[in-house]
């Protein structure tokens, strides 16, 4: 091979990907036409900021933990609401030494506590108030203390056992006592509470449940059962209770009713006929359910999960969600804290904050609910939903939400039409997949021995679209309209079902498209293997033999025929090959020729390869030959693969590739890749029907490979769609490296596809 300076390897904004090559590569000819539209700024600067520690704030916990954590969750109690459409409150816990108390003295239960609440106006961001409320304790454990906004911006405050209602000019309407130990549930519409007492008698478990308004603080009705469920959420008079099995609304004086089912976690009602839950399972996503089981709203967290509680504007419209991830070490502290509002009128969050970590800088700043986290109460919405305050550590952040108005155009919601079931989301690596399906041993078992690299999309689908520009071909003469622009998520769906079927877009046309109009059949397996990577002699997608199998759901020899005479101009020479008919093409793509070969070996199976040598052994397994299949079971890439998903690769590096292939990870810092001298494969799999997030899991032999994939990926961090891509890193194991990516933006579809172009050995040079 001839000696050169490589070009650099370019991953470039979407604009740029309207290029002629990635026209062909990507099937994403034309840019987005809605993509300024869906662009929500992420990270706005905040209004106005708020420091506690000038009110008092000391920290979370307030005190350093020693024995403090047997006290209970009482010292821990902070966070923001609102108590009107313009007064913010922050409360939180602080601790007094008693009087005579040395300095290195151990705190007790029965030390000082008290609940302080400080308001602010949120519209002139002026300070107005400071409260606080004994907290009383014994040689066990704190009384709790907990602050609820009500209605007409009047708030309810519980301290040790006694509950009393205060005026929007704070002044003590009327209290009452409940008692210790009382579980309180507050209705997000400020009007009600809901007591909870559970005791033992004579060894059997009861619970006595009370609803009171927060007019007079008065009795509503109040009932004794079995404490076999769990209430977690009220709305006026409606109560969301769960078992083991079921979750159930019951109203006062009517027999409880079936919901949804067991895997929904903390239900938050939005209005009385809608609220926002998490969905369980391997990845945890964000939903508005109604009242009668419609999923309305879901969006994905990906490897994020929940750090609080969901928490809804007064008109019912908007929610918030504060999320976080895990990071590494002894995961003990989160690398992402995120804050995400949503509207009922879309999916996607309306506003996504990065959230600042902050610490009192005590030894104890992580707790199960610490300062590195946003705290129990971290967000709060305004009453029509157009102010975010948000809390961690001291530090209050008040942000604006956009207005309806500013907003993109909701996408169109599916809405179901039974009680909706969650989808078994897999989003990242949860454990060794399930075994290849028949249909996937099959066309392994086709693939050359040496294949270094597997590209699938599973069906059933229809043939993605393919079409070209083409110079010759003449505008639409018939007058027909255009057809009509498809969804940003049809998009990205198509362009990752395309992939493994791109070879079939080299020769297609204008005058002979090959896609949607060529096969009525529908895909039920498109996959390509590829070997012997090379650099192009100029610009373009990188060199390499392979080929791409079209496996289809029924006989498609009419349409083959039709095909192959309306290309008949574009045809370069027809040939036979192993017993099979095999027409060739050739297409000058910047400085190189590419030959494709077609070929049909069986009525449903359609065949287009880049080697003849390739094809022909490809031709020779679909007729009977057996040896070691591609990719073999036993590689430690399997462990990390699904081939299951809608969208998956594997590659298993070859050394013995690298003498051509500058992709090649073997490179080292000369890699147009990861540079990594000991690098064994990578696996990538995406399910964008059901999830935005994608996963992909490097494995080396290096144990500290992590700071090599991250410059790889970081690559993209100054291009468009890079910042909603959300990259994350999770170790696995050591020199195995998990990398997600959310790909909801066309524009951060668009770079995971040319990154993993470059992954797989077809590396496109601009």
């Amino acid at each position: 091979m001839r000696t050169r300076n490589l070009k650099k390897t370019v991953l470039p904004p979407f604009a740029i990907a309207a290029a002629v090559i990635l026209v062909v590569i990507l099937s994403l000819a034309t840019p987005h036409p809605r993509s300024a539209d869906h662009s929500v700024p992420a990270n706005p600067p905040p209004l106005w900021t708020i420091d506690l520690a000038q009110f008092g704030y000391q920290g979370r916990p307030p005190i350093k933990l020693s024995n403090a954590d047997n006290w209970g969750g009482a010292t821990y109690n902070q966070g923001v609401v609102f108590t009107d459409s313009e007064t913010l409150v922050a409360y939180f816990v602080v601790h007094e030494d008693p009087p005579g108390a040395t300095a290195d003295r151990k705190p007790l239960p029965t030390d000082p506590y008290r609940l302080v609440a400080v308001f602010f106006n949120s519209a002139t961001h002026e300070f107005i108030k400071k409260m606080s409320w004994i907290m009383p304790g014994n040689d066990q454990y704190v009384s709790l203390a907990n602050f609820f906004p009500a209605t007409n911006g009047r708030f309810v405050v519980r301290y040790a056992d006694t509950l009393a209602l205060y005026s929007s000019s704070f002044k003590c309407i009327t209290w009452r006592k409940i008692g210790y130990g009382i579980d309180i549930i507050a209705s997000p519409a400020g009007d009600t509470l809901l007591l909870l007492e559970t005791k033992q008698t004579d060894g059997r478990w009861t619970q006595k449940l009370e609803i009171i308004d927060t007019d007079r603080l008065a009795t509503v009705k109040s009932w004794t059962s079995t404490p076999d469920h769990r209430d977690e959420a009220l709305w006026g008079e409606q109560i969301i209770a769960r078992n083991r099995s079921s979750t159930s609304i019951q109203l006062l004086d009517a027999d409880p009713r079936p919901w949804f089912g067991s895997d929904v976690n903390a239900p938050k009602f939005l209005s009385p006929d809608t609220l926002a839950v998490l969905g369980g399972g391997a990845v945890q996503n964000v939903m508005a359910v109604s009242t009668d089981g419609k999923v309305l709203r879901k969006f994905d967290l990906g490897l994020e999960q929940s750090s609080g509680p969901i928490v809804g504007s007064r008109d019912g419209h908007r929610y918030a969600v504060p999320a976080m991830r895990w990071g590494v070490g002894r995961n003990n502290i989160p690398d992402v804290v995120h804050a995400r509002v949503f509207s009922l009128d879309r999916d996607a969050p309306i506003l996504t904050l990065d959230v600042s970590r902050h610490t009192n800088g005590s030894p104890d700043f992580f707790t199960p609910y610490g300062d590195t986290r946003s705290g129990g109460g971290p967000l709060a919405l305004s009453s029509d939903g157009l102010l975010l305050a948000v809390k961690s550590g001291g530090i209050v952040q008040l942000y604006s939400v956009p207005a309806s108005g500013s907003l993109p155009e909701s996408e169109a919601a599916t809405q179901a039409t039974s009680p909706a079931q969650l989808p078994d989301l897999q989003a990242s690596y949860t454990g060794p997949s399930q075994p290849p399906a028949p249909l996937v041993e099959q066309a392994l078992s086709w693939l050359p021995a040496n294949t270094e690299s597997v590209v699938a999309a599973n069906g059933p689908f229809p043939f993605p679209d393919l079409q070209m520009v083409d110079d010759d071909a003449q505008d639409n003469a018939s007058g027909a309209q255009p057809t009509a622009q498809p969804s940003e998520a049809a998009e990205i769906q198509n362009g990752f079902r395309s992939l493994p079927l791109s070879l079939f877009g080299m020769f297609g046309s204008k005058k002979s498209p090959f896609g949607p109009s060529s096969f009525r059949a529908k895909v039920l397996l498109a996959i390509e293997g590829s070997r012997n990577f090379g650099a192009p002699h100029g610009l373009g997608i990188g060199l390499y033999q392979g080929c791409d199998i079209a496996i289809f759901d029924h006989d498609i020899t009419t349409d083959t025929e039709a095909f192959l005479k309306s290309a008949a101009k574009k045809i370069f020479k027809t040939e036979k090959i192993e017993g099979h008919q095999v027409t060739v093409f050739r297409e000058k793509l910047e400085e190189d020729t590419w030959a494709t070969y077609v070929t049909f070996p069986k009525p449903n199976i359609a065949i287009a390869a880049t080697s003849e040598a390739y094809l022909r052994e490809v031709l020779l397994r679909i007729d009977g030959k057996t040896g070691p299949r591609a990719l073999p079971a036993t590689l430690p890439e399997w462990e990390y693969a699904d081939t299951h998903a809608e969208f998956w690769t594997l590659r298993h590096f070859d050394r013995e590739g690298m003498k051509t292939d500058p992709s090649s990870p073997f490179w080292g810092e000369n890699s147009q890749t990861v540079a990594d001298k000991q690098a064994i494969g990578f696996t990538f799999k995406f399910n964008p029907a059901t999830s935005k997030t994608a996963s992909l899991v490097y494995l080396s032999d290096d144990k500290d490979i992590r700071p090599a994939v991250e410059k790889f990926f970081s690559a993209t961090s100054r291009e468009t769609g890079a910042r909603e891509m959300n990259m994350g890193y999770q170790p696995l194991a050591p020199g195995i490296i998990e990398v997600s990516e959310d790909l909801d933006h066309y524009e951060s579809a668009t770079l995971s596809l040319l990154m993993l172009l470059a992954l797989v050995g077809h590396p496109v040079y601009l």
